[in-house]
């Protein structure tokens, strides 16, 4: 064996003696997480983040990196609604979207804020 052939040799076997040893890091590596304190208002709303359902007020954790948010529209009783207005992110508005994405780069406070959109028109029920 040519002794440029060696090294050619000792150099992949180093390679791949270094890549041993890294891949385990790598996969261990961990994704940021951070708190987010999921709010809406009025208070207790049904949301979905990245496909799941979660009632607020609640404290979730969420990796670093864009999500998925949906505000439903929501009547909480019989005779009143309301219309989806405004993500607020960390105080500032976020978007006006009631689906949107958002990025998480640290803990972070969001809230889904609705406007009263009005009354259904009320019923009387004779018997």
């Amino acid at each position: 064996m040519k002794l440029e052939d060696k090294v050619v040799l000792a150099g992949a076997l180093g390679t791949v003696a270094g890549l041993a040893l890294l891949i385990p890091r790598i996969a261990k590596a961990k994704i940021a997480e951070y708190s987010v304190v999921l709010l809406a208002e009025p208070e207790q709303v049904e949301l979905k983040v990245d496909e799941n359902k979660l009632n607020t007020p609640k404290l979730i954790e969420l990796s670093e990196g864009k999500h998925h948010f949906i505000a439903p529209k929501i009547s909480l009783n019989l005779l009143t609604k309301y219309e989806f207005y405004a993500w607020i992110v960390n105080g500032k508005v976020a978007s006006y979207k009631p689906e949107t994405d958002l990025e998480i780069s640290g803990d972070t406070a969001i809230k889904a804020l609705y406007i009263f959109a009005g009354k259904y028109p009320e019923f009387i029920v004779l018997i």
